[in-house]
């Protein structure tokens, strides 16, 4: 079967935003921590797009072996005026991410989008947010964004991570300086699950859950939320871009 990131690539004009293609210059390449990166890209005219959304990036001309494009969270929010992307590249990285440590400022690479439901809506009136390792990415956008809003929607973030939390000094500063938003930091299983389950037990479904890492761990916290009676509708998954 085909996915839905293969099919909005090869049929783009489907997919609301998928048919904007940016070109992006490589402005900064961070290393955050061991193994995870931060690419910070200007694009080539101003861009509009909902906090939180994702996209699909491809190098063309850069002799890309193996699969073409890979779909990375946008870690930026609009008002920030760059796309930034965060991603694990492991020691033996598919070609795709071997070009990608190969970029210099100046040099440029491609975007189909933003898009996505990953995002804040006037529906959402609190959010319970799941972020497990580089699945932060989404939340470092729908957090400096609401705060460029001036959204004080409450805002709860368990953040796990099995050593360090990628972003945490930005976020420590944010929270500092806006009690709408808090960040629960975890490190295993079991601390996310007691997490949820005192926040599922204070908010019900007057809040909105949403979902952001590795496909397994989605289905699990899905699960979880399901079984405490979480409605359908109130949960928000973001598969992890980045692999």
């Amino acid at each position: 079967m085909i996915d839905l990131f293969t099919r909005a690539f090869v049929h783009p004009l489907e997919y609301a935003g998928v048919s904007r293609v940016t070109t992006l210059t490589l402005a900064e390449h961070r290393i955050e921590e061991s193994g995870i990166h931060t690419f910070i890209f200007t694009p080539a005219r101003p861009l509009t797009w909902k906090a939180g959304q994702h996209a699909l990036f491809t190098q063309p001309n850069r002799g890309v072996t193996g699969k073409k494009w890979r779909a990375f969270s946008v870690a930026s929010a609009p008002h920030e005026g760059v796309i930034r992307i965060g991603t694990n590249i492991p020691d033996a990285p598919s070609d795709f991410k071997q070009k990608l440590l190969t970029l210099k400022p100046g040099d440029t690479i491609r975007m189909f989008g933003p898009f996505g439901e990953f995002h804040l809506s006037p529906k959402v009136k609190r959010v319970v947010g799941i972020a497990g390792g580089i699945g932060i990415t989404p939340f470092r956008a729908l957090i400096t964004d609401a705060i460029a809003r001036k959204d004080v929607t409450p805002i709860t973030l368990i953040y796990s991570a099995r050593e360090r939390h990628t972003y945490k000094e930005e976020f420590e500063v944010w929270t500092k300086d806006h009690p709408s938003i808090t960040i629960l930091y975890t490190y295993t299983p079991d601390e996310v699950t007691t997490a949820l389950n005192a926040l599922i037990t204070a908010h019900g479904n007057t809040a909105h859950y949403f979902i952001s890492g590795a496909p397994g761990m989605i289905e699990v916290m899905t699960t979880a939320c399901r079984k405490k009676d979480i409605r359908q509708n109130h949960i928000i998954n973001d598969p992890f871009k980045g692999y």
